[in-house]
């Protein structure tokens, strides 16, 4: 078994703990064409983000090798590239994602796209009557 070794800088990256992998997507326009999404929230700064990594090709083969899994703490490596629709009126952007890292497994921090998590149940200590 080869030794993977560390990529190159590149554009952008994001670290966080994975909300969601999406299921294999094979776009039929393009033939056989393979695309997998990786939702990640980034939970370290004053304002949570969330990015959605779209993975294909090569890169999804390389992202699938490292077991991820939703809770998991990544690094996702990728660029940022936009194209405009096909009548020109507007723009899509996305960002592509070239490699992954599993930094570590199931960490469940911030693993909902609305926040750290669920609230705690109530307590039942309060004045509405229902």
């Amino acid at each position: 078994m080869s030794q993977q070794r560390e990529p190159k800088p590149c554009g952008a990256y994001i670290e966080g703990a994975v909300v969601a992998v999406t299921d294999e997507e094979i776009p039929t326009s393009r033939g056989p064409f393979r695309v997998r999404n990786v939702i990640v929230r980034e939970t370290s700064g004053q304002y949570p983000s969330t990015l959605v990594a779209r993975f294909s090709g090569k890169s999804l083969d390389k992202a699938l090798d490292s077991g991820v899994n939703v809770g998991d703490s990544v690094r996702v490596e990728g660029y940022v590239k936009s194209r405009p629709s096909k009548d020109g009126s507007r723009w899509f952007t996305e960002f592509a994602g070239t490699w992954l890292k599993v930094l570590g497994k199931n960490t469940q921090v911030g693993t909902t796209l609305d926040g750290p998590g669920p609230a705690s149940p109530p307590t039942g200590d309060d004045d509405i009557p229902f």
